[in-house]
C-alpha cells in the first residue's frame, strides 16, 4: 500500500538559501532572490519564462516583465528546481545534474 503525505504534512527543511527566515511554507511557491542592490524578494518560479546571464542575471516573467537579480542563472536555475522538486513532491538528487547547452555541442 502506498502511503501519501499532503504537502502541509512534510516535514519542514531547515536552512538553506531556500527558506525565508524559517518561514517554509513560502518554500513551496516562491524562490528566494535578491535585487542588485541587495535587497531580497521572493518569487513565484512559475512566473519564470526565461533567465538569461549578460553579465547581469535577468529573469523574463511569463508577464513580459524583466527582473535583474544577483544570483547566478546556475543559481536561479537550481532554485527553481527545487521548487519544482517540492511543488511535485519529487525527490532530491545529492548531486546536481549538470546544464548542457545545445549551443555547446
Amino acid at each position: 500500500m502506498v502511503s501519501r503525505v499532503r504537502a502541509a504534512e512534510m516535514p519542514a527543511p531547515t536552512g538553506g538559501p531556500d527558506t525565508l527566515d524559517g518561514l517554509t511554507k513560502y518554500r513551496r511557491t516562491m524562490i528566494k532572490l535578491t535585487r542588485l542592490g541587495g535587497e531580497p524578494f521572493v518569487l513565484n518560479a512559475d512566473l519564470i519564462r526565461y533567465v538569461e546571464q549578460r553579465p547581469d542575471t535577468f529573469i523574463t516573467l511569463v508577464s513580459g516583465e524583466t527582473i535583474v537579480v544577483g544570483e547566478s542563472m546556475d543559481e536561479v536555475l537550481r532554485r527553481a528546481v527545487v521548487y519544482q522538486q517540492a511543488k511535485h513532491m519529487l525527490p532530491r538528487f545529492e548531486k546536481p545534474v549538470p546544464f548542457s547547452d545545445p549551443k555547446d555541442n
